[in-house]
């Protein structure tokens, strides 16, 4: 049977490797493809999540945009997308 700190666990090692790929540099960036400009308010969701510390501060190390990033880490995780 998972308990919830097994889950904790494998989403935490989950989520540092997307975050490991995802990454912030130019190459990177270069090599996504196009995607379509969309409003991005109207596609979002207000939630509140509670995330242990040290996943918040690897997020934020790279400064402005570590919500974005997130979301873009968690958008592949989920939706492989």
């Amino acid at each position: 049977m998972t308990t919830n700190n097994d889950r904790a666990r494998l989403t935490g090692a989950f989520l540092g490797n997307i975050l490991a790929r995802v990454g912030n540099d130019d190459a990177s960036a270069e090599a996504a493809p196009e995607e379509e400009p969309r409003n991005e308010e109207a596609a979002k969701t207000r939630v509140t999540i509670r995330l242990d510390a040290d996943v918040v501060s690897r997020l934020r190390e790279d400064g402005p945009g570590w919500q974005a990033r997130a979301n873009s880490a968690l958008r592949q995780a989920v939706l492989g997308a």
